[in-house]
């Protein structure tokens, strides 16, 4: 399988070969990863409650980064 940004409504993926997009991983560390899931603030629809990804491959694009 290929990446796939995790973000809601990002359609971005590495089969497009979209120039200058990067997919990066979200951190292991407890910390930077608790940042990272708030800044990308996705909820379960039947619970809303914060999303966290199980994933070990799940990816965000570079798109949604700020210089």
């Amino acid at each position: 399988m290929g990446k796939v940004c995790i973000v809601l409504g990002c359609r971005n993926r590495d089969s497009y070969k979209q120039p200058g997009i990067k997919f990066h991983r979200i951190p292991k560390d407890e910390g930077r990863k608790e940042l990272w899931i708030r800044a990308i603030n996705r909820r379960d629809p039947v619970t809303g409650k914060v999303w966290i990804s199980c994933d070990e491959g799940a990816r965000v694009c570079s798109v949604h980064f700020i210089d």
